[in-house]
């Protein structure tokens, strides 16, 4: 007993300690002055122009961009990697900067994801011939000659072209990438997964690779993402044609980890979701919740001039969440703000974050019934201009203290000048994130050892309380159902670092702590 108390009291004096800085802390949704200049960060890379597509974060909390630099009619991949102040990081490729050229074919990084050793892996597409193309680097910014060739994986599909928009990697460490092929007539759903030294896994669908032809017309991923349990979950759209019409729907597929359809989501694997707009729906991110939910964001279209940002969300089985805004639809109209959604993300609080973008990085968060969250920047919204002309963020991740990181392009005003574009980076207070392990009074949970070297304890929290870790991207991890009242987890797989821990009742009282694993 006197152990438990001892416990409780040293919760509650690290609870005093996270308090108190918080208190001062900005508006969720305001610029972090102490990110570069004013929360912002631009980098002019290559000779002519530099577009990021895609974000990651560190366990030491530097930050990662990855995207294409423009050189000519040619395009290099590259990366950024900068340090928590937003400085550029050169132990990174000597001065925080990397490209790499596929010999003459032009080639981008769409997606990045970070390996459990560190190591940085990215994937996108090349040209002559088209196809999957992947990368991964040391830490020092250096190929890693263990993969693929030379460091460097390229993957057709047999098609004229083909291209991967997203990449995970599983808990161990292969990884899949996704995005699309064509067959000569249309676009349909394509994916790939590796085995860690790059070669394509034989185990998955027909020697490494799935193709899901969804319609007779063109279809595309635009993000994939794994469930605690390994199956796959790819998110975009299809095109619906019909005799009067011709319009695109919100597409959602779920794979087994073999490639298979799963056929106990949705109609053999595959959910369909038309909101009846006159030009159609584009499907563009998902991510998922806590408590297995996937919440898909993209835009609606309707004649002659209705647009919005639309979000829909979904029960385990593929099934449309009535819970959720009305009958399961959530539609903001874009006004002046809108424009095209590019991701969306979930908070360790369960908030939605949309990401969007035509004239400058807007984000607009939801609480978690699909009501716009009034205590986020301006009415649930932010709009962030960098130049006059306009920014486009293709990329977001949430740091363990809760800021939000956008990653994309800046257009500068002369659009004659060699380096018109530029990698973007702006980082966003979040201080409502930020918060004390267990501040619900109700909760007398301890968590321990913390820091951890590999096995987790939780006591304290009531049987059948959901437990579940997140990393510093805000991507959930573990989600297990408490069985005992001194329940375990092991993170003996995880990376050194930061992660959040959340722990709900199924009352729905809440609590939080920051977990480092040594």
């Amino acid at each position: 007993m006197k152990n438990n108390n001892k416990l409780r009291s040293a919760a509650l004096l690290v609870a005093t300690c996270f308090v108190m800085p918080f208190a001062t802390m900005a508006q969720d949704g305001s610029l972090d002055l102490s990110f570069g200049t004013g929360g912002i960060v631009t980098t002019d890379i290559g000779v002519v122009n530099a577009e990021g597509s895609s974000v990651a974060i560190q366990t030491d909390g530097k930050i990662v961009v990855a995207g294409g630099s423009i050189v000519g009619t040619n395009n290099k991949i590259a990366l950024v990697r900068y340090k928590i102040n937003g400085s550029l990081d050169s132990s990174f490729g000597g001065d925080g900067t990397v490209t790499t050229d596929i010999g003459t074919a032009y080639s981008v990084a769409n997606a990045v994801a970070l390996q459990a050793d560190g190591k940085i892996v990215v994937a996108g597409y090349r040209s002559h011939p088209f196809g999957f193309i992947l990368a991964r680097y040391h830490t020092d910014g250096s190929l890693d000659s263990s993969f693929g060739t030379a460091g460097i994986v390229n993957t057709g599909f047999g098609s004229v072209n083909a291209g991967a928009n997203a990449i995970a990697i599983q808990s161990d460490g292969k990884i899949i990438a996704a995005g699309n092929t064509f067959n000569g007539t249309k676009y349909d759903f394509a994916l790939a997964r590796y085995n860690t030294n790059g070669s394509l896994d034989s185990s998955f669908g027909t020697a490494g690779k799935v193709v899901s032809a969804l319609s007779s017309e063109s279809n595309a991923i635009g993000t994939i993402f794994l469930q605690p349990d390994g199956k796959i979950v790819a998110a975009g759209f299809k095109t619906i044609i019909t005799t009067t019409d011709h319009k695109m729907a919100y597409a959602l597929v779920r794979y087994n980890t073999d490639g298979s359809l799963d056929n106990t989501f949705g109609t053999f694997g595959v959910v369909i979701t038309s909101l009846s707009a006159s030009f159609g729906d584009w499907g563009k991110a998902a991510a998922l919740q806590a408590d297995g939910k996937i919440v898909m964001a993209g835009n609606s279209s309707f004649y002659p001039s209705k647009n919005f940002f639309t979000l829909v969300r979904y029960k385990t089985n593929g099934s449309i969440d009535s819970t959720f805004g009305t009958f399961g639809v959530v539609k903001t109209p874009m006004d002046s703000f809108g424009a095209w959604v590019h991701k969306v993300a979930i908070q360790a609080d369960n908030k939605i974050l949309v990401v969007a973008a035509n004239v400058g990085f807007k984000m607009l968060r939801y609480k978690t019934d699909g009501s716009l969250d009034s205590t986020f920047g301006t009415a649930g919204k932010v709009l962030t201009n960098i130049r006059p002309i306009y920014d486009v963020p293709l990329g977001v991740a949430i740091q363990t203290d809760g800021r939000i990181v956008l990653a994309g392009y800046s257009s500068k005003v002369d659009t004659s000048a060699p380096l018109y574009r530029s990698f973007a980076v702006v980082r966003y207070n979040n201080p409502s994130l930020s918060i004390s392990p267990f501040t619900n009074k109700k909760m007398e949970i301890v968590i321990y050892p913390n820091p951890t070297q590999d096995i987790l304890h939780v006591q304290g929290a009531a049987i059948g309380s959901t437990v579940a870790l997140y990393d510093m991207q805000g991507r959930m991890l573990k989600r297990e159902v408490i069985k005992a009242s001194d329940a375990s987890i092991n993170l003996q797989e995880l990376a050194k670092g930061n992660y959040l821990l959340k722990i709900t009742t199924k009352e729905g009282e809440e609590g939080s702590a920051k977990v480092l694993k040594e």
